[in-house]
Formats: C-alpha cells, structure tokens, sequence
C-alpha cells in the first residue's frame, strides 16, 4: 500500500499534510557529520546520522513531562567516537546525572542507538547496535556475532548482585566482582599455545601447599626468630615472607630444583600474584633470576635478571621493570606506585624483548640488557633498616615453551 495523494481545496495545506505522511512513513533526518550537534524537541522522531573520522557530540534537548515518549536516533557510520550528551540533569540508561552515552570503537563503523524518553529526566536504550558506554555501563547492542570488547583500565566496581567482564591491553580478558575482586579468565590459547612447532606446558600454583611444593628453595638473612616464612591456612591463602628487625635482612622463595625454569632460548609467559605489606625502607624483588643474590642494592652484583622491583626510598615509591645480562642493569619505571593491595605481576619474554604488565596493563617493553643465562622463579623482600620488611604471594602461572 502506498501512501494516499489527497487532494484539499488549499494548496498550502496539501503540502503541509504530505510532508506529514512523509515524516511519518519516512522519518526525517539531520546531517551531523560536520560538527557537534545540538537538538531540540522539535528534533523528536529525527535520526542524526554521523559519518566522520573525527569525533562528534550530539547534545540531547531539555526535556520535560510533555516530551515524554519521544525518541531520537543516532547513527555511527564513521572511525571517529560518537558521544551523546544530557541535559540537565537527565541521564541515559541509568547513567549519571548530564551525563552521556559513547560509541569510541573506531572499527564499529555500522553502529547505532534509538533513545526514548521514559520520564521528565530519563531516557532509555530502546534499540541499537555497537558498544555503548555509560560511565558506568557497557552495553554491547545487537551483536549477530561475537562482540567486540574495547580495552579498557579497571573499571569501577559493580553494584551488589552484578559483574563487569572486559578487556585489557594485555588483550585478556577480565572479570570484576561487587566485591571488587578482578581475575583473569583463562583461555585455552593463553595455557597452551603452540609456536612452530615447539610444544608449551603450562602450570599455575596456589594455596599454601601447592606455593610450598613450587618454591622449594627458601632462604633467609639475619638471625633471630623476628624473621618467618610462613603460609596461610585461612582463605584467601598465600605465603608471607617477613624478615628479621636488622638491616638488610631478607627473606626469599626460589624455584632451586627446577620446577620454574627458563633458557635463553625459550618464550616464557609468568605471573605472579603479590602483595606489598612494607611500602618504605624495603627492596622486593618479583621474578626471575639466574640465582638468588643480596638483593639489600637495587643493582644485584653479576646477575641475570627479568623481573619487577620495588626500592623505596633508594629509587622511590614506584614499582620498576628490570632487565640485566650479568653486567649492565636496564630498569624503568612502570608509572605505578606499590600500594599494601593485592597486584598481578606479569613477564612475557619472546623474540628480543621482555614486557612487564602490571593489573593486567603494559607498562614497559625492555630490548637491551635481556638475561641470557637459565632463569629461575623469585620472590625475595629486603628491609633497609632496623626493623621487620614483609611480602605476600597468593599464585604464580606460567607458560614457556621447550
């Protein structure tokens, strides 16, 4: 059925009754592709469609009771990031107050969002396609495939009863609980990929015992019953290393039979789930070494060494990458100060180079002073002065190929 031609006695109103059935058949439209747009309710049932590299904002109109039921489109069709902005205080989708909805995937050159209103200062996502992203929602719309995860730092911690799922650029991808609690979810190609044709094993320890089977090497400095090794029976479980009260005291867990071991001619994957307890006047050491060594300088005399580092107040409060081939040490710092919380440690180690990722993020990439002898697994906390320095592990994983 098409649409009627009415004939009426007066031209002008013909008109203005044909543009209406147009309207309602056909919608109507506004070019945002030039600039920010700003509408206004008499923009209700338009689609504004955005075709640019460049980023573009479409500001949403005040709004009050009589718009309610109205809706707006927008249409993403270029790289550049689309943000949709509130009024007021109205928010999209259960947002903030003013605040916005976004579309930054530069790829998801096919997206869309239709917006109704619901109340005086609500809208709602009615329909749409893309990731569309609150400050504090993701909502992945209409995906016939499987959808595309933006990386992203850790967001905020979900509301009770709810989770988060996201990426990293680590290109993992993570799971954040109402408690706050993030974990890794693991892939199979993370635990065994295959390079070549040269096999990979896998292994990930935690829980006091397992820790205890893993490190069978564990030494200590000092002398008096200050210092302990000890693990953990109450969740969650880890091993804690405290050292004695007299400077440069240290305690260390260390692979010394082999059960962590890299060549030099191997890829390695390895991460370690640590905890800061000594913040001041401490070196601790999270890695790989081709010895244990006096680890109370943050320079180990002819060591081999991959690994992260905390010396503070000798370097200062942030966590450094560290790379030495027996001779010269290459460290930087990751950005990130140590905090008495829980942190995932991660060396990936393949074709010259030795990335370091901290909370699932990249910080460093070191290409000069790479180890070149056999590495083992350490975990060593020194105390620069007269009193107690401490260290926990909760897990290690690794992945190296052989």
């Amino acid at each position: 059925m098409s649409k009627p031609d009415v004939t009426v006695g007066n031209a002008t109103k013909r008109s203005d009754f044909l543009n209406l059935v147009k309207f309602v058949s056909q919608g109507d439209y506004i070019d945002g592709s030039a600039g920010d747009t700003t509408l206004t309710t008499a923009d209700f049932g338009r689609t504004v469609i955005i075709n640019s590299a460049s980023a573009r904002a479409v500001y949403l109109p005040s709004v009050d009771t009589p718009q309610i039921g109205g809706w707006i489109k927008v249409v993403k069709l270029g790289a550049g990031a689309v943000t949709i902005d509130a009024a007021d205080a109205d928010t999209i989708n259960g947002g903030a107050a003013g605040g916005t909805l976004a579309n930054d995937v530069a790829g998801e050159t096919f997206a869309y969002v239709t917006l109704r209103l619901v109340s005086a200062t609500a809208w709602i996502i009615e329909a749409g396609m893309g990731s569309w992203k609150t400050s504090a929602n993701m909502f992945l719309l209409g995906y016939p495939d499987a959808p595309i995860l933006k990386q992203i730092s850790t967001p905020t911690t979900p509301a009770a009863g709810y989770d988060r799922f996201y990426s990293k650029t680590d290109k993992r991808v993570y799971h954040l609980n109402s408690d706050g609690i993030e974990s890794q979810l693991g892939l199979a190609a993370d635990a065994l990929p295959v390079m070549g044709s040269r096999r990979w094993a896998a292994m990930r320890v935690s829980g006091t015992a397992f820790l205890q089977s893993l490190f069978d090497g564990i030494d200590e400095g000092g002398g008096s019953a200050a210092g302990s090794t000890s693990f953990s029976s109450t969740l969650p479980h880890y091993a804690r290393l405290c050292t004695d009260d007299v400077n440069a005291d240290y305690r260390r867990f260390y692979s010394r039979n082999g059960s962590v071991l890299v060549t030099p001619a191997q890829n390695f994957d390895i991460t370690f789930r640590v905890q800061f307890e000594t913040l001041t006047n401490v070196n601790a050491w999270i890695g790989l070494s081709d010895a244990t060594f006096d680890g109370h300088t943050e320079n180990p005399v002819s060591r081999h060494l991959a690994l992260f580092r905390l010396s503070n107040p000798d370097v200062g409060a942030n966590i450094y990458a560290v790379t030495k081939d027996g001779t010269t040490i290459n460290a930087a710092s990751t950005g990130i100060p140590a905090a008495a919380a829980w942190f995932t440690l991660r060396l990936v180690g393949a074709a010259g180079q030795v990335e370091f990722y901290v909370n699932g993020t990249k910080t460093n990439t070191l290409t000069a002073n790479l180890p070149t002898s056999n590495l083992i697994a350490v975990v060593q906390v020194n105390t620069l002065t007269a009193a107690a320095a401490y260290l926990r592990l909760g897990s290690i994983s690794a992945v190296f190929n052989g």
